[in-house]
């Protein structure tokens, strides 16, 4: 018998997009489920496109599942300006 328990993965992603995803995947080879995170540092959307406004971004986003359903949610916020929204 063939067994996978459990696969990790750690991942940095470099700017302009800096994040980090944190992912596993528990028996893989059977009843496999899984979950996620993606947590970004401070992000600046002027550095993608300068039309776009000075601002920070910050985003968190979670999701897990198995086979058969995916549960995700998440918070983003952002600074224009020195005011939140």
């Amino acid at each position: 018998m063939v067994t996978a328990r459990r696969l990790a993965t750690e991942q940095q992603l470099a700017p302009p997009w800096s994040a980090q995803l944190n992912a596993t995947a528990s028996d893989v080879l059977g009843a496999t489920n899984w979950n996620a995170t993606l947590a970004t540092a401070d992000l600046d959307p002027a550095a993608w496109h300068h039309n776009w406004p000075a601002a920070t971004l910050r985003a968190r986003i979670e999701a897990q599942g198995d086979r058969r359903q995916l549960t995700a949610g998440g918070r983003v916020g952002i600074t224009y300006a020195g005011r939140n929204t």
